[in-house]
């Protein structure tokens, strides 16, 4: 636990780099309630999602996912050798968001002068339970033909993209205070 707490103090500015990357376009897309002034009700959908500051709060490390390979993986297997790790909850079907989300974390990591896999980890895991190995397969294929250092020893290795269990991915979601619930299609 010590270790993990060192490795994620470190990649804080980081981390917090990324999270104004991806917050910023969203804080301005703003709707109004036709006066000028910001809704006081979310909409059905939204409500029940969000985020929960669970900093400092130890993560499920023997949470069970498949990785792009099929393989099973356990979340503690990422963390073993002590790099840092960013994890990314998202759905690999997404029209929009999660898509979105995917994209800025790829431009972010292109612009790093950190390579993934040599001096850091990038996890991104399904919360939909209906994807399968195939679609984190090519999600990954798709975001690797576009980073300029994916031929480098270990950025494969490093980039991993998984599916799992809706118990599996509750967990880790619950674990990172990431509150979602799917919608009809």
């Amino acid at each position: 636990m010590l270790q993990v707490f060192h490795s994620l103090r470190r990649s804080l500015p980081l981390l917090l780099a990324m999270s104004v990357a991806f917050c910023a376009p969203v804080a301005n897309a703003q709707f109004t309630d036709g006066r000028g002034g910001l809704p006081n009700v979310l909409p059905k959908e939204a409500q029940g999602v969000g985020l929960q500051d669970h900093l400092g709060q130890r993560l499920p490390m023997n949470v069970e996912f498949r990785n792009s390979e099929g393989n099973a993986v356990q979340l503690g297997d990422y963390f073993k050798d002590g790099k840092p790790a960013i994890v990314v909850l998202a759905y690999y079907r997404c029209p929009v968001v999660c898509t979105v989300v995917l994209d800025k974390l790829a431009q972010c990591m292109q612009s790093l002068d950190y390579t993934v896999g040599k001096d850091y980890r990038a996890l991104v895991f399904s919360f939909d339970p209906t994807e399968k190995t195939p679609s984190a397969r090519g999600k990954k294929e798709h975001y690797l033909s576009g980073y300029e250092r994916s031929d480098q020893p270990g950025v494969r290795e490093g980039w991993e993209f998984h599916t799992g269990t809706e118990v599996a991915s509750k967990e880790l979601a619950t674990a990172l205070g990431f509150e979602y619930k799917l919608l009809p299609s």
